[in-house]
């Protein structure tokens, strides 16, 4: 930044190189000496005064809707400053970085206030380096921005891109900024990450509700095995803080449909839209290319969880009569790393060849050189376990145990609808999954009922709301405590396990392919992938209401209640326990919705229900009709 003296000559400041305390040093002085600055600076000083600064706008596309979740807004300048890498390395070197990123976040502030009304439910992100958001200048610098008045409560649709152009020295004053921002309702997201300046630690410092992973580790990953690794770790790690985690970079069909097959939900690059100066919607081309890997990929009977298609990995692949034995032996000396490779025609795989069962065939005194010259489709096993992507772990786990004993360690090969290939699972991968469900299912059942806890209900319920149409059923028990009360708990037991097998075994409701968890006491959750009749609900609740008598006393069944001891501690007459059913489905809902939200509606409707059993003294169900946008 250029400041006049009282003699009238300037001295330049870098605001980006502190000591730490906050305190700047000149760079250069215009007292007469040659100035260490090539005319280009003096250029774009001129941009960045004129305010020549151009936003475009990426949207950031959630791959398993097809719908636009934001736009990262980039900063574009001309000539000779086109490309934005240079502009910023340029703008660093030359001591004008502060000025550059305030231009670049006051014109995009000015042209985000237009769009954002008529983009109601869309984030942006806006690029910032370290050293300029926790710069003490920038809090003062920032609030002139008035950001309250031009977006009033939209500002919290607002996220801070931290880019790592330059490490952070202060991390607990980084935090502590971060914090600041955070209190205020913006977002903060962490750019580039497996790149940059210490990303692991940038990422403890940062805690990010967003991570965006960097090119690098996106491209040509359909091909690369361990990146497929290291990015279902990351998956794994960023859902377990719960950030969104952003592909950036996706340029080729093949690429967006492993990132789909791994689990990543958001992402953007040249294959899904290039930056433009205005928010636009996606080509009809891209959105039809997002429904179809989709579709191929999705199975919506089969959580993300229990499912091979996220644990799919794709090893390397050889077309027919493309590599000799002689070429795969020396492949596989200069891989260590690499367990099989798969041999493909048209994408449709033709067999797999294994590392020791390849040196198998090759050893003797003339093994070798009887096939080096052969291609490797020669040898490949006939018959190889191939299954599609939609089967669940524990299916496959069967069909692979069954197999003959010299087939059985096998890497077995997995494909899409079509038939053709998408990568294998090694028996190693196989056995580690099925062993985490088996533990986490075992772990989360309810001891009383052994149903499905609150872990399977959360992915039910996530996977249910990424593809409507569904229906959410909130159960619970009228005046159980009272029950227990009387009855005691052996018999409260009874009640429960009677409920449970209600809910989840009535014939009514199977052809809904309704899933029953147990949230613990009498409270359940239903979750089907179809908008369920109210006709099935009736007859649940009629079943409930004739199955519940074996629980009463026959005087308490004849006379229709019984009397207990209210939570105030006062004596009344009470209703045969009721069952309540409060009722969701996809059908009210409008735009993305959320876990907290379908609780919110639930806990509403439950009490109304609850007034209406009350009423009538019987079971019963309420169905949501309104619509929430």
């Amino acid at each position: 930044m250029a400041i006049a003296n009282a003699t009238g000559s300037k001295a330049y400041f870098d605001f980006s190189a502190t000591d730490g305390t906050g305190r700047l040093r000149a760079l250069s002085g215009d007292t007469g000496a040659p100035s260490p600055y090539p005319a280009a600076r003096a250029e774009l000083e001129h941009i960045i005064a004129e305010g020549l600064i151009e936003p475009h706008f990426q949207p950031i596309v959630d791959l398993f809707s097809g719908e636009i979740y934001g736009y990262e807004v980039l900063s574009r300048a001309p000539a000779p400053f086109q490309n934005p890498l240079a502009l910023f390395q340029k703008a660093l070197e030359w001591g004008l970085s502060w000025e550059l990123e305030i231009e670049c976040l006051t014109v995009a502030f000015r042209k985000i206030a237009r769009f954002i009304p008529d983009l109601p439910s869309s984030k942006f992100f806006l690029n910032i380096s370290p050293h300029i958001f926790s710069h003490p200048r920038f809090q003062s610098e920032f609030a002139q921005f008035h950001l309250q008045e031009q977006f009033g409560d939209n500002h919290r649709r607002l996220v801070f891109e931290i880019t790592e152009t330059t490490p952070i020295n202060d991390h607990q004053r980084f935090r502590e900024t971060l914090q600041h921002y955070r209190s205020q309702g913006f977002g903060i997201a962490l750019d580039d990450f497996g790149a940059g300046h210490s990303s692991l630690v940038a990422l403890v410092s940062v805690s990010p509700e967003y991570v965006k992973l960097d090119r690098a580790i996106v491209s040509n990953i359909q091909a690369e095995s361990y990146k497929q690794h290291l990015l279902r770790s990351v998956i794994s790690f960023t859902s377990n803080v719960e950030s969104k985690l952003i592909a950036e970079g996706i340029e080729t069909l093949d690429e967006l449909e492993t990132l789909v097959r791994l689990g990543i939900r958001y992402g953007q690059g040249f294959f899904l839209a290039r930056p433009e100066p205005d928010p636009r919607n996606l080509k009809s081309k891209v959105q039809s290319a997002l429904r179809s890997v989709f579709d191929q990929l999705h199975c919506p009977l089969v959580s993300t969880e229990h499912s091979i298609a996220s644990m799919t990995l794709r090893p390397p692949c050889f077309p027919t009569r493309t590599m000799t034995c002689e070429e795969l032996d020396r492949f596989f000396r200069n891989s260590p790393a690499i367990d099989h490779v798969v041999v493909v025609s048209d994408d449709f795989p033709q067999g797999v060849i294994t590392r020791q069962f390849f040196y198998s065939k090759g050893s003797g005194q003339f093994g070798f050189s009887l096939i080096q010259k052969k291609y490797i489709e020669m040898l490949c096993p006939s018959d190889p376990l191939t299954v599609n992507e939609r089967m669940e772990v524990s299916t496959l786990g069967r069909l692979a145990m069954n197999r003959s004993h010299e087939d059985l360690y096998d890497p077995v090969i997995v494909t899409n609808s079509m038939g053709k290939f998408v990568g294998s699972i090694t028996m190693k991968q196989l056995l580690n999954q099925f062993i985490h469900v088996e533990v986490q299912t075992a772990t989360d059942r309810n001891p009383l009922t052994n149903l499905p806890g609150n872990h399977a209900i959360e992915q039910w319920l996530h996977d249910a709301m990424e593809t409507p149409p569904f229906t959410v059923v909130y159960a619970d028990l009228d005046h159980f405590k009272e029950y227990n009360d009387v009855y005691g708990f052996a018999q409260g037991d009874r009640m429960i396990k009677l409920t449970a097998q209600t809910l989840s075994e009535h014939p009514a409701l199977k052809p809904y392919l309704v899933k029953c968890g147990h949230i613990g006491g009498d409270d359940f959750v239903l979750v089907s992938r179809n908008v369920l009749p109210e006709n099935a609900l009736q007859i649940v609740c009629e079943a409930f209401e004739e199955q519940k008598k074996a629980l009463f006393h026959p005087e308490h069944v004849q006379a229709g209640f019984y009397r207990a001891e209210n939570r105030e501690g006062k004596t009344e007459e009470l209703a045969l326990v009721t069952l309540s059913l409060a009722v969701i489905s996809s059908d009210n809902l409008r735009g993305p919705s959320s876990l907290e939200q379908i609780s919110v509606l639930a806990a509403s409707l439950k009490k109304r229900i609850k007034m209406l059993n009350a009423q009538t003294r019987t079971s019963g169900f309420l169905v949501d009709r309104r619509i929430y946008q």
